[in-house]
């Protein structure tokens, strides 16, 4: 109801149902006060160390019945959070469910990084060093990074100069000294920018790289200083 171009398109009532939805949110957690700690809520749920479960679960009962709303509820073990919208939180069975760019599971439409995720996610569910999993990974893959060079870009420059004519970049960090960064001209300026979140140096393989082993010019410590950084956005220090 937020997108100007679709046929539903109504901000107010968009609005009207955002505010209404906080609200009757707000009423549970004010009825769930006595029965855990509130750890997060969210404009869809929220998230309590449960001291009573069968409080929790009267009171969610009786807030059913008065709003006529149908809730869910999960139980987990262990949840490690950055904020609201980036979080991991564990199933008995060691399961999980995860949100965030830092530990969503990747697929093949979108699969940046996916090493350092798998990284993350191994390091705050079973303590396992972020280096020891970047490490031990031996397929090229897992290692790319997914760069798009926007319209608002005339095209992607090597640091040398040299045009790129793709608009869509594979990028590997790398330890060769042959290897430059990658920019992009602003149509605005005619400008270089550096393309955000790329290494200083580093390789691009636009061709298939499925099953390609690792080869000795990439720059496996770049990951796991990513890999590093992000698990210190999670947990401090």
């Amino acid at each position: 109801m937020k997108d100007k171009y679709n046929a539903l398109y109504d901000p107010r009532q968009a609005n009207n149902v955002c505010v209404g939805g906080q609200l009757l949110l707000l009423d549970l957690i004010e009825h769930l006060e006595p029965y855990g700690q509130l750890i997060q809520s969210n404009t869809d749920g929220v998230i309590y160390n449960v001291r009573d479960m069968e409080g929790i679960k009267a009171a969610c009962h009786e807030w059913e019945q008065r709003t006529r709303m149908v809730l869910e509820l999960d139980t987990f073990v262990k949840i490690v959070q950055k904020d609201v919208n980036n979080y991991i939180i564990v199933h008995e069975d060691g399961s999980y469910k995860s949100k965030g760019a830092y530990v969503k599971k990747l697929d093949v439409l979108d699969n940046d990084l996916p090493i350092v995720n798998t990284a993350i996610v191994e390091f705050l569910i079973n303590g396992v060093p972020v280096s020891d999993t970047i490490r031990k990974c031996a397929d090229l893959m897992q290692f790319q990074k997914i760069c798009k060079v926007s319209n608002k870009y005339i095209h992607a420059v090597d640091g040398d100069g040299n045009i790129i004519k793709e608009r869509v970049l594979r990028v590997f960090a790398s330890r060769s000294r042959s290897d430059t960064g990658i920019f992009k001209i602003s149509q605005r300026t005619k400008k270089p920018e550096k393309i955000s979140y790329t290494p200083e140096r580093c390789r691009i393989v636009n061709e298939n790289v499925n099953g390609s082993p690792i080869p000795r010019w990439l720059d496996i410590d770049w990951y796991i200083k990513v890999a590093e950084k992000r698990v210190r956005d999670f947990i401090g220090g």
